[in-house]
């Protein structure tokens, strides 16, 4: 599966379980994914900094504003980073992330 396959095919599966407390942090989590697949997708090539720090400042700002504090909790970002490195793999990138790599600054 080539990378646009897998976006759309990501894009599809929405409501999958990320770990969080509610469907709506679930839901936060997935279009996190997405934002971050979609950059993997684009025409340009992105580094592992770009991408760790696409999605921290997004983590960071989801716990920030209070409704899904549990964002920062052990399972929602190895979820999240999972799926980003099916999406670097599909992408034929030669680096994977881990969610330990993603900067919490709350």
């Amino acid at each position: 599966m080539g990378i646009k396959e897998y976006y759309e095919h990501h894009k599809s599966r929405k409501g999958r379980s990320y770990e969080m407390f509610s469907k709506g942090g679930d839901n936060k989590c997935h279009s996190i994914t997405q934002s971050a697949i979609r950059k993997i997708a684009g025409q340009k090539r992105v580094t592992k900094e770009e991408i760790l720090g696409l999605v921290s400042d997004k983590l960071n700002d989801t716990y920030r504003k209070g409704k899904h504090k549990e964002v920062w909790d052990s399972e929602p970002p190895r979820h999240i980073a999972h799926y980003i490195n099916q999406a670097l793999r599909a992408a034929d990138y030669g680096f994977e992330i881990e969610a330990y790599e993603f900067n919490i600054e709350v």
